[in-house]
Formats: structure tokens, sequence, C-alpha cells
């Protein structure tokens, strides 16, 4: 059975944005919170995270999942 992720809170957003931001120099706060909100829920199902700060936590360290995420939310 999937698990249903929580709602992320806004400051959840923030705290991704400021690592993508940091990270790759790539500005999100022009996508639509829902958005993100749906493409960051998606690769934590495909890495097996319930839990938004272990995911967060891997974002800020691996540069390969970043890379996924940063594809993930690209618009082709």
């Amino acid at each position: 059975m999937l698990k249903l992720l929580k709602k992320l809170s806004m400051f959840d957003l923030k705290s991704i944005k400021e690592i993508i931001l940091e990270k790759t120099g790539i500005d999100l706060s022009y996508y639509r919170d829902s958005y993100l909100e749906r493409r960051i829920k998606v690769r934590m199902r495909k890495n097996g995270f319930s839990n938004f700060y272990d995911y967060m936590e891997k974002l800020e360290t691996d540069l390969e999942e970043r890379k996924k995420f940063i594809d993930e939310v690209g618009i082709n």
C-alpha cells in the first residue's frame, strides 16, 4: 500500500528552494508551490523517503539527486 506523504509547509518549500539556489544557482521561486510539492514527493517516493527532512538532507549532500530533482522539476 502506498503511504501518503503529508502536505509540505511553506517553510519546507522555502528550504528546498534555498538549497537548490545555493547549490545550483537555479531559482525555483517562479514555480508554483503546488507544482514543486508534487515534484518533491515524486522524488521522495522514488528514493524511498517518507520523511521530508531526510530527503532535504539528501538534496543538500547528494549531487546526483540534485541533478535528478532539477530534471524532474524542469519543464522541457
